[in-house]
């Protein structure tokens, strides 16, 4: 969508979001975080990342950051309100019992082919 109509705001709610294999195996996650950012690609990035995911692992992502339509380093954004690694380790808690910080707290930058 991203490529085809520009974005300005993108919201991503972890209240109510889910893990796992949904919806009929998800499991629900209620951690109190929410992520918003205009850049789309950036923004969605967070949000694989508070799933354990960096974004080489999710194609979508890393074919709309070699394409251009967002940034897809981290290290390229300025992040705002709680340090990433934070936001990690809460949304881990809630989702699986355990805090996941994806490359511990040390931002790698996104590798390009």
């Amino acid at each position: 969508m991203a490529e085809k109509i520009p974005i300005d705001l993108t919201i991503l709610s972890g209240d109510k979001a889910m893990v796992g294999t949904g919806p009929s195996k998800g499991k629900p996650v209620n951690s109190d975080l929410v992520v918003a950012g205009t850049d789309p690609v950036s923004t969605d990035v967070v949000g694989a990342r508070l799933l354990g995911f960096m974004p080489q692992a999710v194609q979508y992502l890393y074919e709309l950051a070699l394409g251009g339509v967002g940034e897809g380093d981290l290290k390229k954004v300025e992040l705002k309100g709680i340090p990433l690694n934070e936001a990690e380790e809460a949304f881990g808690l809630a989702a699986y019992g355990y805090p996941v910080v994806v490359d511990q707290g040390r931002l790698k930058p996104l590798q390009l082919k």
